[in-house]
């Protein structure tokens, strides 16, 4: 009996852990969409302030790199919060009798209910990412924007370049770190 609890236990733990690990935000779409949002500004440094892609390759490539890593931190805390948000509030959506109601067939109700339960949990990952991504590529390119042309105007365009991106992603995530530890 005992054993059985442990063993419950565990598996609910690994699935937590293999969930929610630390390297998960450096998953490829993380990161890639990351790196997408911080080529985004690029555009406006090379037509307002003349810094040319060719002559500033190397700070373009560092930047975007590190502010892409930060806004993949910051999708996966937005992402996980959400998530086991929407898991507890979904979680009574799909039971025993609603299956029985809309599937007269009565065998093996309990691998459809597990199967059911799987598919929404996928869905809700499914949204919750795609909603952590807007959400932080929109506040990130806001802040850029609000950092670089109205803050940080009269800095000469390398630094002003810099200073906007790190400090628009360490806003963002420290916005959404703060979001996961007051819950």
């Amino acid at each position: 009996m005992a054993e059985d609890i442990v063993d419950e236990d565990d598996a609910i733990f690994k699935q937590f852990q293999h969930e929610v690990t630390p390297g998960g935000f450096l998953q490829p779409a993380n990161l890639a969409s990351g790196v997408f949002a911080a080529l985004v500004p690029i555009t406006l440094y090379t037509g307002i302030f003349n810094m040319s892609i060719f002559d500033y390759f190397l700070l373009y490539f560092i930047v975007s790199v590190a502010v892409g890593v930060a806004l993949s931190l910051s999708y996966h805390n937005i992402s996980n919060f959400l998530r086991s948000l929407l898991d507890w509030k979904r979680d009574g959506l799909v039971t025993n009798a609603r299956v029985r109601k809309s599937n007269q067939k009565t065998e093996d109700i309990k691998s459809i209910v597990e199967a059911q339960k799987k598919e929404q949990r996928e869905v809700t990952y499914k949204e919750t990412l795609s909603f952590s991504i807007l959400y932080n590529n929109l506040l990130f390119l806001l802040l850029v924007v609000f950092l670089g042309f109205y803050i940080l105007r009269s800095v000469p365009g390398v630094y002003n370049y810099i200073l906007s991106l790190g400090g628009a992603a360490a806003a963002v995530t420290y916005l959404s770190q703060s979001n996961v530890q007051n819950q």
